[in-house]
């Protein structure tokens, strides 16, 4: 989200007004559709706010991908399971099941592969602790009644829901370097190498068990549990509260100072965790608390780290108490302050074109938006560490 931390009114964009020291200012989708409202001299009529609402998705989606921005690269880690082979198997090729004589499947059977007589088959479901049942096409052909031995692996693995992108994969234990294979490759070797060992190669596919999400594929399959780590892009928090629907908008709220769980309305919605609730004043107690450039400003904003029915619970205490007094809740605009004025001009831009008005891409501000990213690539080390140095020979190292 885009964060300004200030202490006494330092750091504070000229014209703002902090509303209280040592807070963090966020600009969320609130801040957003006002500025849009203040430009086009219009209310939040029901046509406006579709259309407003409309424009600031279409700039934040926009915005996120005309750049490989640093804010948007987080790490992520996946938990790789051993292979199991307790046991042995039979298989009733009518029901499809796949039954253990002794042992119990993993949890995480329904993801897996089971290799028998060198064949490889893909698991379906798991629906008990001894019984898998197989895919409907990669099968035995027939009955397996005389008891077999087996090996139960998993090669994929869910990725994030909001990966675009991925960037090199590390088997963390030793740092054991990875390479990106096409899929059939991954297909090829699942077929006819069909081992167990260090995990070296990996691919991107569609996940067959999540609609629009991908997987990743890993060979030759972990005999070893062990963590697999990566960087990658990510996309960036939707936009859905901004603060003027019905449903973001609470009355009555009554809070003591320092408090961080909040009763507000058991209209409160789990999509609501990671948004900000704003504080209005008590003595404008018929009004919505906007932003700070708003006649009825907020008095203070939280993040709402979890619900439970009518309660949210904020990351940091109240400054103030409460009597009876008006909140909304609305969603950070998921970017970086040096982003804030380019996400504006997208806005804006978008708008324009949907009232069929003469508009120009933003250019300037988007490239002043991307030379301030820059910066933060240019502090990095220029000298790209080796992970191998202490094994080089003593003497002048190639770092190029």
């Amino acid at each position: 989200m885009a964060d300004l931390t200030i202490s006494d009114g330092t750091g504070v964009s000229p014209g703002s007004v902090a509303p209280a020291s040592g807070t963090i200012l966020r600009y969320t989708y609130q801040d957003l559709m006002y500025y849009l409202m203040s430009n086009n001299r219009a209310g939040f009529g029901s046509g406006d706010k579709i259309d407003f609402k409309t424009a600031c998705t279409s700039a934040l989606e926009n915005l996120t991908q005309i750049h490989s921005w640093s804010y948007y690269r987080p790490s992520h880690r996946i938990q790789l399971s051993a292979s199991y082979s307790t046991g042995t198997v039979t298989y009733v090729d009518s029901s499809q099941q796949l039954t253990l004589a002794s042992g119990t499947w993993p949890s995480w059977a329904a993801y897996g592969r089971v290799v028998i007589d060198d064949v490889v088959y893909e698991v379906s479901t798991r629906t008990s602790d001894t019984v898998i049942v197989l895919d409907d096409v990669i099968k035995p052909s027939d009955d397996i009644s005389t008891a077999s031995t087996y090996v139960l692996y998993r090669s994929k693995y869910q990725l994030p829901i909001d990966l675009r992108a991925i960037e090199e994969v590390l088997i963390e234990d030793g740092s054991w370097s990875t390479y990106q294979v096409d899929m059939r490759d991954i297909f090829s070797r699942e077929r006819w190498a069909s081992n167990s060992g260090q995990p070296w190669a990996w691919a991107i596919a569609p996940d067959p068990d999540r609609d629009g999400m991908y997987a990743i594929w890993i060979e030759p399959y972990p005999d070893t549990a062990e963590p697999l780590g990566f960087l990658y892009r990510r996309e960036p928090r939707a936009l859905r509260w901004s603060g003027t629907e019905p449903l973001s908008q609470f009355t009555g709220v009554t809070a003591s100072q320092s408090a961080t769980d909040i009763t507000i309305s058991s209209d409160l919605k789990q999509s609501m965790v990671g948004s900000i609730l704003r504080f209005g004043d008590d003595s404008l107690s018929t009004k919505y608390p906007g932003p700070l450039t708003s006649d009825n400003p907020y008095v203070e904003e939280h993040k709402i780290t979890a619900i439970a029915g009518s309660v949210a619970t904020i990351e940091t205490g109240l400054t103030q108490a409460y009597t009876s007094t008006r909140v909304v809740v609305t969603d950070p605009c998921d970017i970086t302050p040096t982003m804030k004025l380019a996400l504006q001009d997208l806005a804006t831009y978008y708008l324009y074109k949907m009232h069929g008005k003469a508009a120009e891409y933003p250019v300037a501000s988007v490239r002043l938006a991307r030379e301030n990213d820059s910066k933060v690539h240019s502090a990095l080390p220029s000298r790209k560490y080796h992970r191998w140095d202490h094994w080089l020979q003593v003497g002048e190292v190639d770092y190029s």
